[in-house]
Order: structure tokens, then sequence, then C-alpha cells
């Protein structure tokens, strides 16, 4: 039997601030992540088990425009996503600012369904609502998470 006493119950949902509407991949989240200013780097035993093309990436999920869910850490990898709140947290990112696609809108609907179904999942927030978030003046995802989490319906200025 699996101990979930101490692993992923959070869920933290971010954009890439980029442009609505224009391509992004994982490894170009990859190569932005790279950058000395984020410091993020793998665990050399993770890389070696899981998406090893990936280095740096911060997150453990990024849903493309098209609605492609691509992995960057695995699930039980500690994340680089939000300043003093990666353990037991899951990091999805989005591509886009402030509005997504339906076919992100319902990757990310059936995203965390699954993740909730695998993991003892207690709260769904946005990076904005980590105390951390706030002291760095995110607005990520640029979404309120709450609502939507409670009706998985974007609101209408958020669909692209």
């Amino acid at each position: 039997v699996k101990d979930f006493s101490n692993m992923n119950k959070y869920i933290t949902i971010h954009t890439a601030q980029w442009p609505n509407g224009k391509p992004l991949d994982i490894r170009d989240i990859d190569r932005w992540h790279a950058d000395p200013k984020f410091g993020f780097v793998r665990r050399p035993e993770w890389v070696a088990k899981f998406n090893p093309h990936l280095r740096h990436v911060g997150y453990h999920f990024f849903i493309k425009l098209d609605g492609e869910v691509q992995t960057g850490r695995h699930p039980d990898e500690l994340g680089a996503h939000v300043k003093d709140a990666n353990m037991d947290n899951i990091g999805i990112c989005l591509a886009g600012t402030d509005k997504y696609t339906k076919q992100q809108w319902d990757a990310l609907k059936l995203l965390v369904a699954d993740l909730m179904s695998s993991y003892p999942i207690v709260a769904v927030k946005g990076h904005e609502d980590w105390p951390s978030g706030k002291a760095q003046g995110k607005t990520c995802p640029n979404f309120d998470v709450a609502k939507w989490f409670a009706t998985k319906t974007p609101e209408d200025k958020n669909i692209l």
C-alpha cells in the first residue's frame, strides 16, 4: 500500500505569460527555466528515469493550445513552480496569459480530475493564491481558480 500521507496534496495552476494563441511547447519552458535567474535544475536521478531531455522545467504538466498535455517533471518529483511551497504540490502550466482555448480548458478539467483520483489532493490553487505568489505580485493564471474549480467552467473573458 502506497503511503500518501506526505505527497501531492495540492495542485497549482500557472500560465506561461506568453501571447494568447501563440504556440508553445514544454521544451520552450525547459529552455526558459534553464536561465540561472530561475535556478531550476532537476535532480540527476529523476532526469535519468523520467523525461531525460528536460533538465530544468519546474512544472509537472504543460497544456498546449490544442489541449495536448505534455509531461515535465514526474508527479512524484519535487517541483520548482511556487517559491516556498513546492513540497506536495503538482504544477500545471497553460500556454497563454489570460485566455485559453476550449481544448486547454477541457484538458485542464480532465487532468485535474485524474490527479485528484490518483493523489489525496486537498486544494487546487492559482500561483497567485500562495503567500509567496502574492508577495511576488503574481497574477498567474489570470483567472479565478476557486471559481473555475467549483464549476469546472471558465468565464467567457478567459476563453480564446
